[in-house]
């Protein structure tokens, strides 16, 4: 137990000494001083043959494994991405409802100006299909969008990489993080069925990022591999 409790500690100050974002050397300390190494270990034994398997490309990759297998109980608090303050439901026309409302077309995240497309009846394929699609369907689908104006809008668009991950949040019991289902219930899928397209190419090489709601990671896709879709704006100055 001793020899595990110090290899662990020297993996956190490894990766904390990395010369990676300040926000993910902090994470790394809290985690470790929240819960404690003995806690950490035990969660992180079962996932240990993971973590040596880890082929990462750099040390922040593999601070963010770390992260990911040793996160303890989650909490979703105000402020943090996915928490429900801000968020409105659009109804067809472009009007803001309240999240009680059981019947809208898009959602709305004040706190940083964007809309999202919501299929909340999960049919059809407006204004984006719930099923896995290529990327030259979703380019397809998303002139579609523009030409009927959804919500009264012409300037829909698929989301960044850095869009994608502000929908994602830690929920309450549970270790996986998923974006918010009273507000997106089109996509709730587990593992690889989470994975949606983004415009993010990965360093101008004809791979697309796509992110994985399951997890919280980006991966990798070709335009002839499939994946789900959401459509995304961003509010103009002259909307309140």
């Amino acid at each position: 137990m001793k020899e595990k409790d110090a290899l662990l500690r020297q993996l956190v100050q490894d990766a904390a000494a990395a010369p990676l974002d300040d926000y993910l050397v902090q994470l790394a300390r809290g985690n470790a001083a929240a819960d404690g190494l003995a806690a950490l270990l035990e969660r992180f034994d079962d996932n240990l043959a993971r973590l040596e398997a880890l082929r990462a490309t750099s040390n922040r990759d593999l601070v963010r494994e770390v992260l990911a297998q040793t996160r303890g109980p989650s909490r979703a608090r105000v402020g943090e991405p996915g928490a429900l303050d801000g968020w409105h439901k659009i109804d067809d026309g472009g009007r803001r409802l309240k999240l009680q409302a059981t019947e809208w077309r898009a959602a709305l995240d004040t706190g940083r100006r964007l809309m999202w497309t919501v299929n909340a009846d999960r049919s059809g394929d407006e204004p984006h299909p719930c099923r896995l699609v290529t990327w030259h369907e979703a380019l397809k689908r998303l002139t579609a969008l523009n030409f009927g104006a959804w919500c009264g809008h012409r300037d829909w668009r698929i989301p960044t990489i850095a869009e994608l991950n502000t929908l994602t949040y830690t929920a309450d019991a549970s270790d996986e993080l998923r974006i918010s289902a009273r507000l997106f219930p089109d996509l709730r899928g587990h593992g690889g069925q989470c994975m949606t397209w983004s415009s993010s190419r990965f360093n101008d090489t004809r791979l697309l990022d796509v992110y994985d709601f399951a997890h919280g990671t980006v991966h990798r896709k070709m335009v002839g591999e499939t994946a789900y879709l959401r459509f995304v704006r961003t509010m103009g100055d002259n909307e309140s």
